[in-house]
């Protein structure tokens, strides 16, 4: 049961910070670049053993999180909004998770 709610929070947290906000529009040399650095980063996953994968997927969602960005600031503001009750390092470690099981989840590919 606590791994579908995980996974869930990981859909819904991830999935609603790739929409733009406040008005702003994608480019779409941007977009492109993006897709085409995802294709890589999965290709050359796929390409190493699955043990290797799933430790340098848990590496990449790990330095996801580190990494200054919206999509942190909006799975913040998500959680926030979705469990009011927690606190912010509760919070903070359940975004974390999500990052680590979204790592974890492109090695698998």
């Amino acid at each position: 049961m606590a791994a579908h709610h995980s996974l869930l929070v990981t859909f819904v947290v991830l999935h609603y910070a790739s929409y733009p906000t406040d008005g702003q529009t994608r480019q779409t040399n941007r977009r492109g670049s993006n897709t085409q650095l995802a294709r890589t980063i999965l290709s050359s996953l796929g390409a190493l053993p699955r043990p290797l994968a799933l430790a340098v997927g848990l590496s990449i969602g790990r330095l996801g999180y580190l990494l200054p960005g919206n999509l942190r600031r909006t799975g913040e503001r998500n959680l926030g909004i979705a469990f009011p009750e927690m606190n912010e390092q509760e919070r903070r470690r359940l975004l974390s998770g999500c990052f680590a099981s979204l790592g974890r989840l492109l090695g698998e590919f």
